[in-house]
């Protein structure tokens, strides 16, 4: 009610999207709880309107009286947003600056530039000055070229890392005992995943452990995991591409930091050689 985590959370999906220079930071005093509270509140709804997002009848002040709808849609709309935005990133318009070869390639087939589609139909799209704007409903065939994308990139990895396993689809059973999440985790991340955590999967609760697991180095990371360890399990599919395309938004990002690191070295190498 205080709108604190509201202001976070909207930050991390979009950087400067919060003026923090007129929010307020809990704790409140009593007599201010109130007008600092929806001080707040009226930020988030005005980052989301800004967005675009198609907020009727929702004001700061029913998100700091506690009205379970108004916030409850404030939130759900935020996620979907969050969904189209993260989706954005693993298409050929959507690719940030500096991204390695071997991402690039993966998302080199077909696709629209500058927009991408979501999980449920909606997508994104990005502006020549880089901000996201949601967009109405996707077809289908753009939806399946994300799902191949991100397919295409977890197959990739897991050949790369020396892994046999092929996935064919994101409701592959392969998916159900949580071995290859996280071989995917330990090829973006070598020292994430403990190997004495990792069980066969072959009973429940050993899918149940793995899956658990998988979703705790995934927060870590930085993953942003809309999904619970059910879902894992369950095999389901909309669960899995979103959590496979943290994974590869991870991963590029991971390669964006490298990218520098390999051109230094390589100057240094040259400036030895003569």
């Amino acid at each position: 009610r205080t709108g604190w985590p509201l202001l976070l959370a909207a930050e991390a999906i979009q950087p400067g999207s919060v003026q923090w220079k007129v929010t307020y930071e809990p704790p409140f005093k009593e007599a201010t709880w109130r007008i600092m509270s929806v001080c707040n509140c009226n930020q988030v709804v005005d980052a989301c309107m800004r967005w675009g997002l198609p907020l009727v009848n929702i004001g700061g002040s029913d998100i700091a009286e506690g009205q379970r709808s108004a916030t409850l849609s404030l939130v759900w709309h935020m996620m979907r947003y969050h969904i189209g935005v993260l989706l954005g990133m693993v298409t050929p318009g959507g690719l940030p600056q500096g991204v390695s070869q071997r991402t690039q390639r993966l998302s080199s087939d077909g696709g629209r530039s500058g927009s991408a589609g979501g999980a449920d139909g909606t997508g994104c799209e990005i502006s020549p000055r880089g901000k996201i704007r949601l967009t109405k409903q996707r077809s289908k065939g753009e939806k399946r070229q994300v799902e191949e994308v991100v397919l295409r990139w977890a197959n990739d990895l897991l050949a790369a890392a020396g892994h046999r396993v092929r996935l064919s689809s994101l409701a592959d059973p392969k998916l159900g005992d949580g071995q290859v999440l996280l071989q995917l985790l330990a090829a973006i991340r070598p020292d994430s995943v403990n190997s004495l955590h990792v069980l066969p999967g072959r009973t429940v609760e050993e899918r149940e452990s793995n899956a658990r697991y998988v979703v705790s180095i995934a927060r870590k990371l930085g993953c942003a995991v809309f999904l619970v360890w059910e879902d894992i399990v369950e095999c389901k599919a909309k669960s899995s591409l979103m959590l496979l395309a943290s994974m590869m938004v991870l991963d590029m990002q991971q390669q964006r930091q490298q990218q520098p690191q390999d051109q230094d070295q390589q100057q240094q190498q040259e400036e030895l050689a003569q």
